[in-house]
């Protein structure tokens, strides 16, 4: 992809400086899933390490976790990839494909072509809702911790967050539209929020890479429609996972896009989880404060191999 292209206010002003470094330190492989379609995947560190899949929020760009990556990669191996054709208009896009149950296969189908035999599960907002549904044993893999970043969708929050009233009403009704309303709404939504380019608001400015285009913004819309379907239709007992993984969650408590609530509440329901509840940091701290959000999943998965391995019976 030709992020460049996608976020010129930024690029041009700045060159992606601060994201150089992390892009040179990247390596983008390709694997071809069933259908013959071509996945592209982003890996950073060495493959001898454990390995983590983190996933930026659903429809989202590589960029926006990219610092996290680069930060983790210190420890461990990490894989990322994005939504199908969304950012990256360049990627065949049918529709059925922004379903959960289709994110779901991708993320089995990428485990078992990458012979992932255990990992750690990182995922941001609604990339998170891909846990309510998924079974580990089906790609062959063990599922080693679950970490949740500023989660969404998992139909515990009490109250909804700025963009669950303002924003996505319209992109639902973007979804069931044409380009020339998604073109309109877009405008909208991109006068609304876009902020002017500073090395501040690059995070922001790489969330909104979506809008730059009609096909991108039904797309997209297309996913927040998937999205809000299953928020609406949660099953308690999807919650299997987060009972049999340890689990941990860092949730800022100004986080406009995602409602702490939803955090909070989960971890009512479910007491082994750990919540790192922080005062500021909005929906764009694993951007913005890259090293103190690895630091605190880093934290949380070196207590969890540390009790692995003081559970294991003592060799002969």
């Amino acid at each position: 992809m030709n992020y460049s292209e996608l976020l010129p206010g930024y690029m041009m002003v700045y060159n992606g400086t601060d994201l150089q470094s992390v892009l040179q330190t990247t390596t983008v492989d390709q694997i071809t899933l069933t259908n013959n379609r071509v996945k592209k995947l982003y890996t950073l560190g060495d493959k001898n390490n454990e390995h983590i899949i983190l996933l930026p929020p659903v429809g989202m760009s590589f960029l926006l976790v990219s610092k996290l990556a680069k930060t983790l990669s210190q420890n461990y191996f990490v894989l990322c990839w994005e939504s199908v054709g969304c950012p990256d208009i360049s990627e065949r896009f049918e529709d059925g494909q922004e379903s959960l149950s289709y994110q779901i296969e991708e993320l089995t189908e990428i485990l078992c072509a990458k012979n992932i035999s255990e990992f750690h599960f990182v995922g941001w907002c609604q990339a998170c809702q891909k846990l309510m549904k998924f079974c580990p044993t089906t790609a062959n893999s063990t599922l080693k911790s679950i970490t949740l970043l500023a989660p969404a969708g998992l139909g515990t929050s009490l109250l909804d967050s700025e963009f669950g009233r303002c924003a996505l009403p319209i992109y639902l009704q973007m979804a069931a539209r044409d380009e020339k309303f998604a073109s309109q709404m877009s405008a909208i939504l991109g006068a609304n929020k876009k902020p002017e380019a500073t090395e501040h608001t690059s995070g922001e400015l790489i969330s909104l890479a979506h809008l730059q285009d009609p096909k991108t913004s039904i797309r997209f819309a297309k996913y927040m429609l998937s999205f809000d379907k299953e928020r609406k239709n949660i099953d308690p007992q999807k919650y299997q996972l987060f009972l049999t993984t340890p689990t941990h969650i860092i949730h800022c408590k100004d986080d406009e896009f995602s409602h702490y609530s939803e955090s909070v509440q989960l971890s009512k329901r479910i007491p082994s989880l750990h919540l790192s509840l922080l005062s500021k940091g909005g929906h764009l701290m694993m951007f913005n404060q890259p090293d103190a959000a690895a630091e605190l999943i880093h934290k949380q998965i070196t207590k969890i191999n540390d009790k692995a391995v003081s559970s294991e019976p003592l060799q002969a």
